[in-house]
């Protein structure tokens, strides 16, 4: 077990549980109720950083990713709310 600091400044206890894995459905099944009862769970098992509960309300990865990123050349693909900038105008593109 540690503990560390969450984005609100608080400390947190945290582990790495080692359970058998079954089947995917099951797995959802434990981190939904692990969720349900107020235990953080980053899912290592996604390919996004929203489907691992790694995202912010606050989108503070979202602006970090567009302010250092903006052509997202950076792990394509890995923030599915991530819209890269064109080339052309420097919007983001639709």
């Amino acid at each position: 077990m540690e503990f560390w600091k969450n984005g609100e400044g608080q400390m947190i206890p945290g582990a790495i549980p080692l359970v058998y894995y079954t089947t995917e459905e099951r797995l959802n099944e434990m981190i939904d109720f692990c969720r349900e009862i107020g235990v953080f769970v980053a899912n290592p098992h996604v390919n996004n950083v929203e489907g691992g509960g790694r995202y912010r309300a606050d989108n503070v990865q979202l602006l970090a990713k567009q302010r250092y990123d903006p052509k997202g050349l950076l792990n394509p693909g890995k923030m599915a709310t991530f819209e890269p900038e064109t080339a052309a105008t420097g919007a983001a593109a639709k």
